[in-house]
Order: structure tokens, then C-alpha cells, then sequence
């Protein structure tokens, strides 16, 4: 069983080894059902975290890496 600062810690370690990886591996973080509405919360601060940390939220559209934009 994981405390919520472990889920935050858990998932931080999971993104940072990724994308520190050369090169990086791509990520897919689904948000599948299933949850009590009291783990909401913890879900939602780690996602934050993840943000602050690697800036993995972007506006709706904005494609990943330069690499991926359309020419």
C-alpha cells in the first residue's frame, strides 16, 4: 500500500528515469476509473508535481516536442 507522498514519489521516479534515459522513452500517463473519490486528490497533487518538475502539461494542441509540429 502507498501513502500519497509515495504515489507522488513513485510516479516523479518513473517520469525522471525516462526522460533521462538517451534517448528519452516516450510516456503515456492514463487515468484509468476505478478510484475513490477520496484518492482524487492524491492523483491531482502528482500530476502537479509532475508538472512543476517536467513541465508535462501544455495547452491543448501544442505538440510534445518541436520535432512532432507540422510543417
Amino acid at each position: 500500500s502507498l501513502t500519497p507522498g509515495g504515489v507522488i514519489r513513485r510516479d516523479e521516479t518513473v517520469f525522471r528515469l525516462a526522460l533521462e534515459h538517451a534517448p528519452p522513452i516516450p510516456l503515456v500517463m492514463v487515468l484509468s476509473g476505478g478510484y475513490q473519490m477520496s484518492n482524487a486528490p492524491v492523483i491531482a497533487d502528482s500530476i502537479l508535481n509532475l508538472h512543476q518538475k517536467f513541465s508535462i502539461l501544455r495547452p491543448h494542441g501544442l505538440p510534445a516536442t518541436p520535432s512532432a509540429r507540422r510543417v
